[in-house]
């Protein structure tokens, strides 16, 4: 009998097995399975084929049994095997439980078949457990192999600005550049870095450039806000107040925006007016946003409103600020400001026990400890 009798024979067997798997003969449907293996027991498709029939059943174990021999075979196309490891990603709970068994399968790949699709569902499987750190060397691997996936080099970017591997994202997207030169987010991703490192004419260029797009109105307020920060960061507190108004004549209702320039506002003790309007906004928009209560009492303390700015920063507290040591430090300074230092002592001891490298909180323990007794 000629090789190709036999695999006529074997896909003849193949093609009733799936009918019977279809009329619900599932013992009569395995009868088949193993006597194609019997005639053929290297033939990756037929081994991949009866995995796929033991997952059916519910057999996950034996399942795998057979997903190795199949992943083992160089004659089962890479991408057969790639379309049962997307299959395993799609469904996190399994993915969960058998992430070892399914990277032991993974790794049963030859290696003149490991080639971007596999580096990348290694990745997806990382990204998909929130493993980011693992996630990174395979994405660096799939992108020697794809240079022209722009959804791969934002994966990449993604992961590395989740990492904060700064360095690594200048790098990434200036070389992204080279093959997306259309792409305005490559400059927004690499300007935010660009900021983080300190470097903010680099990333007042790359805004600029991003401004030369014709972008939609959720980037050009990124875009702004990100300028404004830049501007605040350097001590152009006139820039950037002008920069938030730019952004608020187009967009009135940005709640975040609103709320930061409020804030900034609040803490240079300027146009105070201005910043309890704005931060008021913020509040009937969102009543239980504990950054939105916790800038409008912050405002209203700076404003002299005592009575009303506890109640705004207790409100903060029980909507979910009470491990925040920025809110904490404000509702101890408001209890200072009504003599009741027992109650801004224990703020302050909060606070330590959050962060207890905060020098100045210590410092202010130490007084209070002397002036509550």
């Amino acid at each position: 009998e000629s090789t190709k009798e036999i695999v006529k024979d074997i896909m003849k067997d193949l093609k009733v097995a799936y009918q019977k798997l279809r009329e619900i003969d599932n013992e009569y449907a395995k009868k088949i399975y193993k006597e194609s293996i019997r005639k053929d027991s290297t033939n990756g498709l037929i081994l991949l084929s009866f995995a796929e029939y033991y997952m059916q059943e519910g057999y996950t174990d034996s399942a795998f049994v057979y997903y190795d021999k199949a992943f083992c075979c160089s004659d089962l196309d890479i991408d057969d095997k790639i379309s049962v490891i997307l299959k395993f990603i799609s469904n996190i709970e399994f993915l969960k439980q058998y992430k070892t068994k399914i990277i032991n399968t993974i790794h049963l790949i030859p290696h003149e078949q490991r080639k971007f699709s596999y580096y990348a569902a290694m990745a997806d499987i990382d990204i998909n457990l929130e493993d980011y750190k693992d996630a990174k060397p395979f994405l660096d691997s799939a992108l020697i192999y794809e240079k022209k996936n722009f959804l791969l080099w934002e994966q990449t970017l993604l992961v590395n600005n989740f990492l904060n591997n700064h360095d690594e994202v200048i790098r990434i997207s200036t070389e992204a550049l080279h093959y997306f030169k259309d792409k305005p987010n490559l400059y927004l991703v690499r300007a935010y870095s660009f900021r983080d490192k300190g470097m903010y004419e680099k990333a007042m260029m790359d805004i600029d450039s991003i401004m030369q797009f014709n972008i939609n109105e959720r980037m050009k307020i990124q875009a702004y806000n990100l300028k404004a920060e830049i501007y605040r960061e350097l001590g152009d507190n006139e820039n950037s107040d002008k920069t938030f108004e730019d952004i608020l004549s187009f967009d009135p209702e940005n709640l975040l925006v609103r709320n930061n320039y409020a804030y900034y506002l609040s803490i240079r003790e300027e146009k105070l007016r201005k910043a309890e309007e704005l931060s008021k906004y913020t509040i009937e928009a969102e009543p239980e946003n504990p950054t939105y209560l916790d800038t409008y009492g912050w405002v209203l303390f700076k404003l002299g409103k005592i009575e009303e700015a506890k109640n705004y920063i207790e409100s903060a507290i029980r909507n979910g600020a009470y491990n925040n040591s920025e809110v904490l430090e404000h509702y101890a300074e408001i209890m200072i400001k009504m003599n009741k230092c027992q109650e801004a002592l224990e703020a302050y001891k909060k606070i330590k026990e959050i962060d207890s490298t905060y020098n100045e909180v210590i410092l202010k323990i130490k007084e209070l400890e002397k002036d509550c007794k």
